[in-house]
């Protein structure tokens, strides 16, 4: 993966293996996983997903709030290395 891997690069990574429909915990347990970072707040992971939504990266829906379950949006999305 690499020795400088950023939080924001394993988002995108995480993202693109994860099922169309998943749990927030799913994808912040992820990467806190591949950064090898078990305390990486859950806050970090969350801004970097909207941050990487904001830039066209990756997209999805939130269709429960309360339960973090969340949804990809339909339509190719390029992947992007930084």
């Amino acid at each position: 993966m690499g020795d400088k891997m950023t939080i924001k690069t394993a988002v995108r990574i995480i993202w693109q293996d994860l099922p169309e429909v998943y749990f927030g915990n799913e994808l912040i347990r992820k990467v806190r996983e591949i950064m090898h970072r078990p305390f990486l707040k859950d806050g970090s992971v969350d801004k970097l997903a909207r941050v990487l939504r904001k830039e066209g990266t990756i997209d999805f829906d939130c269709i429960d709030r309360f339960k973090s379950i969340y949804r990809k949006k339909e339509g190719e999305i390029p992947f992007l290395v930084d």
